[in-house]
C-alpha cells in the first residue's frame, strides 16, 4: 500500500478513507479515530526532532478533525459517547 502523503493533496476534500463507503459502522470509526490519535502522537515526536515530518503531522490532524466531525454528526454516536462517558463503572 502506498502511504505517501502530500500535505495539500486532499485540501478541501474528504479523504477517501473517511468516505461513507469505506468505514461505515460506529465501531470502525471509533477504531480509526484511535489509530489516528496514536499516529498523531508518533508523528508529533518525530516532528519535534525533525521538521521534515510536519506535513504528515498536519495531515493527521486534519484527518482527526474530519473524522470527529463525521462522528459527531451522527446523533446516535453522540448519545453513545455521552452514555459511555457518564457510565458508572
Amino acid at each position: 500500500m502506498n502511504v505517501a502523503v502530500k500535505s495539500d493533496h486532499f485540501k478541501g476534500e474528504q479523504h477517501p478513507l473517511l468516505s461513507s463507503d469505506f468505514y461505515g459502522s460506529d465501531s470502525e470509526l471509533a477504531e480509526l479515530l484511535k489509530r489516528l490519535q496514536k499516529a498523531l502522537v508518533t508523528t508529533a515526536n518525530l516532528a519535534a526532532e525533525n521538521p521534515v515530518y510536519l506535513p504528515i503531522f498536519e495531515r493527521i490532524e486534519i484527518e482527526i478533525e474530519q473524522l470527529e466531525r463525521r462522528i459527531t454528526a451522527n446523533p446516535l454516536e453522540r448519545a453513545r459517547r455521552i452514555a459511555h462517558a457518564t457510565a458508572i463503572l
